[in-house]
Protein backbone atom coordinates (compact mmCIF):
# COMPACT_ATOMS: atom_id res chain seq x y z
CA UNK A 1 0.00 0.00 0.00
CA UNK A 2 1.18 3.68 -1.05
CA UNK A 3 0.71 6.57 1.58
CA UNK A 4 -3.24 7.11 0.71
CA UNK A 5 -3.82 3.81 1.31
CA UNK A 6 -4.25 2.55 -2.35
CA UNK A 7 -2.44 -1.03 -3.42
CA UNK A 8 -0.14 -0.50 -5.68
CA UNK A 9 -2.41 -1.99 -8.55
CA UNK A 10 -4.12 1.07 -7.86
CA UNK A 11 -1.90 3.85 -7.96
CA UNK A 12 -1.70 5.77 -11.39
CA UNK A 13 1.04 7.09 -13.16
CA UNK A 14 -1.04 10.16 -14.17
CA UNK A 15 -3.14 11.06 -11.05
CA UNK A 16 -4.76 14.25 -9.48
CA UNK A 17 -4.05 14.85 -5.85
CA UNK A 18 -6.53 12.40 -4.55
CA UNK A 19 -5.54 9.68 -6.88
CA UNK A 20 -7.34 9.63 -9.58
CA UNK A 21 -6.76 8.56 -12.75
CA UNK A 22 -6.24 11.50 -15.64
CA UNK A 23 -8.52 11.32 -18.65
CA UNK A 24 -6.08 10.57 -21.75
CA UNK A 25 -6.64 13.93 -23.06
CA UNK A 26 -5.03 15.50 -20.15
CA UNK A 27 -1.71 13.64 -20.70
CA UNK A 28 -2.36 15.43 -24.68
CA UNK A 29 -3.03 18.51 -23.74
CA UNK A 30 -0.47 18.75 -20.89
CA UNK A 31 2.85 17.39 -23.71
CA UNK A 32 0.91 19.50 -26.51
CA UNK A 33 1.67 22.33 -24.38
CA UNK A 34 5.69 21.34 -23.22
CA UNK A 35 6.15 20.34 -26.98
CA UNK A 36 4.95 24.42 -27.65
CA UNK A 37 6.99 25.95 -24.67
CA UNK A 38 10.52 23.41 -25.96
CA UNK A 39 9.79 23.60 -29.62
CA UNK A 40 9.56 19.48 -29.08
CA UNK A 41 9.41 17.16 -32.29
CA UNK A 42 8.64 14.08 -29.92
CA UNK A 43 5.19 12.99 -29.81
CA UNK A 44 3.54 10.71 -27.61
CA UNK A 45 3.40 7.55 -30.01
CA UNK A 46 7.22 8.54 -30.32
CA UNK A 47 7.82 8.17 -26.27
CA UNK A 48 6.15 4.70 -26.31
CA UNK A 49 8.53 3.29 -28.89
CA UNK A 50 11.17 5.31 -26.61
CA UNK A 51 9.98 3.51 -23.56
CA UNK A 52 9.68 -0.13 -25.28
CA UNK A 53 13.28 0.05 -26.35
CA UNK A 54 14.78 1.51 -23.60
CA UNK A 55 13.25 -1.23 -21.55
CA UNK A 56 14.08 -3.44 -24.01
CA UNK A 57 17.69 -2.76 -24.16
CA UNK A 58 17.64 -2.54 -20.29
CA UNK A 59 16.83 -6.55 -20.41
CA UNK A 60 13.36 -6.31 -19.76
CA UNK A 61 10.96 -9.31 -21.26
CA UNK A 62 8.97 -8.97 -24.48
CA UNK A 63 5.59 -10.10 -22.38
CA UNK A 64 7.08 -7.62 -19.55
CA UNK A 65 7.19 -4.96 -22.31
CA UNK A 66 3.70 -6.26 -23.91
CA UNK A 67 1.75 -5.66 -20.95
CA UNK A 68 2.97 -3.01 -20.12
CA UNK A 69 1.92 -1.67 -23.61
CA UNK A 70 -1.61 -3.20 -23.76
CA UNK A 71 -0.41 -5.20 -26.46
CA UNK A 72 -2.99 -8.06 -26.52
CA UNK A 73 -0.56 -10.63 -27.84
CA UNK A 74 3.56 -10.63 -27.57
CA UNK A 75 3.78 -11.38 -30.99
CA UNK A 76 2.84 -7.64 -32.03
CA UNK A 77 5.16 -6.25 -29.34
CA UNK A 78 7.87 -9.37 -31.28
CA UNK A 79 7.17 -8.24 -34.23
CA UNK A 80 7.22 -4.17 -33.61
CA UNK A 81 10.53 -4.05 -31.70
CA UNK A 82 12.56 -6.92 -33.59
CA UNK A 83 14.96 -4.21 -34.93
CA UNK A 84 16.33 -4.83 -31.89
CA UNK A 85 18.54 -2.29 -30.21
CA UNK A 86 22.08 -1.14 -31.76
CA UNK A 87 23.59 -3.25 -28.29
CA UNK A 88 21.22 -6.10 -29.61
CA UNK A 89 22.14 -5.98 -33.38
CA UNK A 90 26.33 -5.31 -32.27
CA UNK A 91 25.98 -8.65 -29.96
CA UNK A 92 24.26 -10.48 -32.07
CA UNK A 93 27.22 -9.92 -34.84
CA UNK A 94 29.94 -10.63 -32.15
CA UNK A 95 28.42 -13.84 -31.66
CA UNK A 96 28.30 -15.02 -35.18
CA UNK A 97 31.96 -13.64 -35.22
CA UNK A 98 32.84 -15.69 -32.44
CA UNK A 99 31.31 -18.81 -34.04
CA UNK A 100 32.82 -18.36 -37.54
CA UNK A 101 36.23 -17.64 -36.00
CA UNK A 102 38.51 -21.26 -36.08
CA UNK A 103 38.53 -23.30 -32.34
CA UNK A 104 42.12 -22.66 -32.47
CA UNK A 105 45.17 -20.16 -33.86
CA UNK A 106 46.72 -22.38 -36.23
CA UNK A 107 45.80 -22.48 -38.95
CA UNK A 108 44.22 -26.45 -40.58
CA UNK A 109 46.66 -28.04 -42.95
CA UNK A 110 45.75 -27.69 -46.63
Amino acid sequence: MDQRGKTTSQVWVFADADGNPRRPEWLTTMWSKYRRAKNATATLHHLRHYFATQALEGGATLAGISSQLGHADVAITARVYSHGTAEGRRAASAAVALALEPATDETPAP
